[in-house]
């Protein structure tokens, strides 16, 4: 996140990129978020002179890109022992935002500053009333979180949050704090003729002729009016105007748009549209500015970034990533998107304590992975509505605990178990030590290209190396396990011997400068373009079947090498010679 703020204090960086840069003054950033959602309770202390607070940065969960609307409310005083109690509090406002992941900052923009007089408590409660997910915090992990803090303008401190989308109900959960950005600036008298900026994106990664719109929020907090309020952004090269609601114009790259007069404690709103024409990160960075001299021209200015991505591919994440709703998707979905070959990676937590996704919310995208660290919210109906995706057309790529685990409830059962939607063999258990990138047996298979390396300490895996009749181990780990698996009979699956999420996380998963997340990208990209097949007896990837290909089956089923296992039994034995000679002669 690139800030404009004047004496930004970052006490810790926030993950993922933000959308917003501010110029209203100084700011105090908390942890990253690891839980959630609903609301989160914090008190707040301006130390050495009066403060006026206007945004705060959250992260939600649910959908990426549906609008949210969360209730401000503030007491004078802290909220320790009034946490139940609406009486209590003052609706401050309700202000709208948009979810942009669990890990993705999004601004909520007061309309009307929260007061902090210097040396006194102020109670504060943010809540996420719209259903579908609320606001994230932090509060889990090995030790307990940090409660508490500050800087030399500000204190922050709580422990409390809720779940649910309702005020004051729903289950409290301790310890459990704001995780987030909170930015203020002076309070009392404004200098006469001040007006500020902040900036917002309503996207901020969008695909090749897809449109992003800023929303452009210019401030009067002076005792005095202002006259010719005008914005000018500079259009970056490598993108293009489309519209703005305000009246304005473009000239050699710069768009200018008149607001007019504005009144002291007044604001107003610029909302311009731009249209991604190559790919790139651009910054984008507006000026305010008006008829009288400004005091204060630092603050005058916002920008936001905006990555154009030349891909169109749009994926679901889905499953039980863990016990935390969707928080173990983050890594993969931060991972996926960095290959760029993505212009959405979404997350939808089909755990015990999520819902089972619909049909057409599935439809929605060019594929599914799925994956389990958590038990199903129904086995049965997602193996079911999986098999209804995959006969609809849609494309499937499913990953270590899905394709190993022995435990109920964490493997697709209904149709998807019963008439064979699986290529790696269910339930077979899991195999967990150090492990790297054994063979890859079909180098010109899509799903390994650019594939070199991959290593994990504690590389859990399936057990065994038995697969679905006509599937294929395209790649392999250093001991045989299977990697990487197709089907031609089912084009549209793969299954992968590997979890996704990487050692960023933690524990023992996949190295981070190691392929897996070009791995996971191949996989979703080849099952969406409707899995190519594959010609089993071209051994050598020649593009030929010939006399070479026909003696090198011959070297394998000799040295017992799993590439001569044509019927996936596990076994090298005359079955696999015959089925060999069988499509030797059929050729590809």
């Amino acid at each position: 996140m690139m800030f404009k703020a004047r004496n930004t204090v970052l006490m810790a960086a926030a993950a993922g990129a933000c959308l917003t840069t501010v110029a209203l003054g100084q700011s105090l950033t908390t942890a990253p978020s690891n839980n959630g959602s609903g609301g989160v309770y914090m008190d707040l202390t301006a130390l050495n002179q009066n403060l006026r607070v206007t945004q705060f940065d959250v992260e939600y969960t649910g959908t990426i890109g549906s609008p949210v609307d969360v209730e401000i409310w503030i007491r004078s005083g802290s909220y320790v022992g009034f946490e139940s109690d609406p009486s209590a509090w003052t609706l401050h406002e309700t202000v709208p935002g948009i979810r942009q992941g669990t890990a993705v900052p999004s601004p909520l923009m007061l309309s009307e500053p929260i007061e902090l007089p210097v040396g006194e408590v102020t109670g504060v409660y943010l809540h996420c009333i719209t259903t579908g997910g609320g606001i994230r915090y932090n509060g889990t992990g090995a030790a307990p979180p940090t409660t508490f803090w500050s800087n030399a303008d500000i204190s922050l401190s709580g422990d409390i949050a809720r779940i649910g989308d309702i005020p004051f109900s729903g289950s409290i959960f301790t310890p459990r704090t704001f995780s987030g950005t909170v930015y203020y600036e002076p309070s009392g008298p404004a200098d006469p003729f001040d007006i500020r900026m902040s900036a917002s994106v309503d996207n901020d990664r969008i695909a090749l002729d897809e449109n992003a719109t800023i929303t452009y929020l210019v401030r009067n907090p002076s005792e005095e009016n202002v006259t010719g309020v005008t914005v000018t952004v500079d259009i970056p090269t490598g993108m293009s105007y489309v519209s703005d609601d305000r009246g304005g114009s473009v000239s050699a790259g710069t768009f200018t748009a008149s607001l007019g007069n504005l009144n002291a404690g007044d604001d107003t709103t610029l909302n311009l549209t731009l249209k991604g024409d190559a790919a790139d990160l651009y910054t984008i960075t507006g000026e305010a500015a008006a008829n009288e001299p400004d005091p204060n021209p630092g603050n005058n200015s916002a920008s936001v970034e905006i990555r154009v991505i030349d891909a169109t591919l749009r994926v679901l994440l889905t499953g039980a990533a863990d016990i935390s709703g969707t928080a173990g998707f983050v890594d993969t979905q931060n991972k996926l998107l960095d290959t760029g070959e993505f212009i959405a990676v979404d997350a939808h937590d089909a755990s015990t304590g999520g819902t089972l996704p619909t049909l057409a919310q599935l439809q929605q995208y060019d594929a599914v992975m799925v994956w389990s660290n958590g038990t199903y919210i129904s086995d049965f109906d997602l193996g079911n509505l999986l098999a209804d995706y995959v006969d609809a057309g849609g494309a499937v790529v499913c990953a270590v605990f899905e394709t190993s685990t022995t435990t109920i409830g964490r493997s697709l059962l209904g149709r998807w178990a019963d008439e064979n939607y699986w290529i790696i063999q269910q339930r077979s258990g899991n195999l967990s030590s150090f492990a790297s990138l054994g063979t890859i047996n079909d180098p010109t298979h899509p799903t390994v290209q650019g594939v070199s390396s991959l290593t994990a300490s504690t590389a859990f895996r399936p057990s065994t190396t038995m697969l679905v009749p006509g599937g294929q181990t395209i790649a392999t780990w250093d001991d045989g396990i299977p990697l990487i698996a197709v089907n031609d009979a089912m084009p549209g699956r793969v299954d992968l011997g590997m979890h996704p999420p990487s050692s960023d996380t933690g524990g023992g998963w996949w190295q981070v400068g190691t392929d897996g997340a070009v791995i996971m990208a191949n996989a979703l990209k080849y099952a969406a373009s409707g899995g190519a097949p594959t010609c089993r007896p071209d051994l050598n990837g020649d593009g030929v079947v010939d006399a070479d290909d026909f003696f090198l089956f011959l070297q394998f089923f000799a040295a017992g090498d799993l590439r001569a296992d044509f019927n996936n039994d596990g076994i090298i034995d005359a079955d696999d010679f015959f089925i060999f000679l069988n499509e030797f002669a059929a050729g590809c």
